[in-house]
């Protein structure tokens, strides 16, 4: 890996940059609660990842912040649809971390096994919100079954099995896809490159 592939922590300050200011924009509101969304903390997983990138951990968390993203986005879609609140700043976390963390993975390639640690990290991230979050707001949906999906199951305990599995599930496949994309790109910048070459272990 060049020099100047490796330099990544501009991308890290923007990812901070986009943190701060939506995060600062919940505790304005009195909503301090709200920064442990998931697609919010996504953003100091990239930023802190792109700007000490040297070590293995540190690529993973961009990693991981880009699988949370990519599914919380569309949770996060489905509730603007439904009449959710848009806040302007949301579309530097959602869509501004999503591309800073795609750009950083293009420069340092991609970690294996990211779908691994993108699961355990929404399951603690979930504990950590049902002990400091209030129910009502439910951060992560760490506290009761989420909106139109109160119909479908008839506990707490079932919605979360099934989210479990399904956001698995979803990490899973995205990083299959995205340890494909990144390698094809990696050759396509160094023909001679070997398919194992990109992605880090």
């Amino acid at each position: 890996m060049s020099a100047a592939r490796a330099v990544t922590w501009p991308l890290g300050l923007l990812a901070l940059g986009g943190f701060a200011i939506h995060g600062g924009g919940h505790l304005f509101r009195g909503t301090a609660h709200d920064v442990l969304w998931a697609c919010t903390m996504a953003n100091l997983l990239i930023g802190i990842g792109l700007i000490f990138p040297q070590r293995t951990q540190r690529v993973r968390l961009v990693a991981v912040g880009v699988l949370w993203l990519l599914v919380g986005n569309f949770t996060w879609a489905v509730d603007l649809i439904l009449g959710g609140d848009f806040f302007y700043s949301s579309l530097l976390t959602h869509v501004g971390g999503l591309v800073l963390g795609g750009l950083g993975l293009h420069r340092l390639g991609y970690p294996s096994r990211a779908w691994i640690f993108a699961t355990a990290g929404m399951v603690l991230l979930q504990l950590l919100c049902r002990v400091v979050t209030p129910p009502a707001a439910n951060v992560n949906v760490a506290h009761q079954v989420y909106g139109f999906y109160r119909g479908i199951y008839g506990s707490y305990l079932q919605f979360w099995v099934a989210s479990f599995f399904q956001t698995a599930l979803a990490y899973f496949v995205l990083d299959w896809l995205l340890t494909r994309i990144y390698r094809r790109l990696a050759r396509s910048r160094s023909p001679g490159a070997r398919a194992g070459d990109v992605v880090v272990a």
